[in-house]
């Protein structure tokens, strides 16, 4: 049975027939969670009609084999820019794409100098964005738990909010539903006494200044 992963990556790889680019790069964390299920913090993938290979540096490399199976995972040597370009060499990708967006000119000029003149790159911009604006089942029934939390967290807010709570306060309590509000214990601010004179009440003479 095909994982979710899975499917978004045949799905990439039949948009990437269109541009003619052998692969794609991707270097934005967000895409290549979407694309694996990777949450380490470093790296870089390239999914192409070969396969979908993974740069990371050692200290994601069991944390990537757990999390993006179906995918080979290659250990970045150096930075991870030219580890990139050497993975684009020794696979003899000729033409790459990338989103010009999610990739500096100095990190360009990096993997075009390891890949080698025989790997042409071409600037492909939103391709992976382009398919995540479309949910599948999955996503939907997280969207709408999500929803859902959010509305239960702000009814709680809503409920707590008395004269004296500070905005801290009531955040925290809201989102730790059946714990006794902090506010509650704390001792109210004292009441200022009224000194106004009620009205109608003349002034006495030793109240003259």
């Amino acid at each position: 049975m095909k994982t979710p992963f899975q499917r978004r990556r045949r799905a990439l790889v039949s948009l990437l027939r269109e541009t003619k680019a052998s692969c794609l790069l991707i270097t934005c964390p967000a895409n290549w969670y979407y694309l694996t299920g990777f949450t380490g913090e470093s790296g870089a993938l390239l999914v192409s009609q070969k396969g979908t290979g993974l740069v990371t540096d050692g200290r994601f490399m069991v944390q990537a084999h757990e999390e993006a199976t179906g995918i080979r995972v290659r250990q970045q040597k150096g930075s991870l820019f030219e580890s990139v370009g050497q993975y684009v060499k020794d696979a003899h990708f000729r033409r790459v794409g990338f989103d010009p967006s999610q990739l500096t000119v100095s990190q360009l000029q990096s993997v075009r100098r390891v890949s080698g003149g025989r790997s042409k790159w071409a600037p492909v911009p939103g391709m992976v964005e382009a398919l995540r604006m479309r949910k599948d089942a999955a996503e939907i029934a997280q969207m709408r738990k999500a929803a859902t939390l959010a509305v239960e967290v702000m009814q709680r807010g809503i409920r707590l909010l008395k004269p004296g709570i500070r905005e801290l306060e009531a955040a925290a309590d809201a989102s730790e539903p059946g714990i006794k509000p902090s506010w509650k214990h704390r001792p109210q601010p004292l009441q200022r006494q009224r000194t106004a004179r009620p009205v109608g009440m003349s002034m006495q003479p030793q109240d003259r200044f």
